[in-house]
């Protein structure tokens, strides 16, 4: 099962907008990924406890895993 748009914009939209410190609007999965990269480059991102930030970048790389094991077996 190929994860859906609307099912990554779940996942990553709660995310962003507490990292970017604002509600935020999407409209495609690109969309997500340019304010992922925005979300890790704020200020508050460096602001984040360590231990918080290696959780979160534990469930993108599992969530990378997830696509990168799907992708292969496609």
């Amino acid at each position: 099962m190929v994860m859906s748009e609307h099912r990554l914009k779940a996942l990553t939209i709660p995310l962003l907008s507490m990292l970017i410190g604002q509600s935020i609007d999407v409209r495609t999965v690109d969309d997500c990924f340019n304010l992922l990269e925005a979300a890790f480059q704020s200020p508050r991102w460096r602001q984040l406890p360590q231990q918080e930030r290696t959780r979160l970048v534990g469930r993108l790389s599992h969530i990378m895993e997830i696509a990168r094991r799907r992708d292969l077996e496609e």
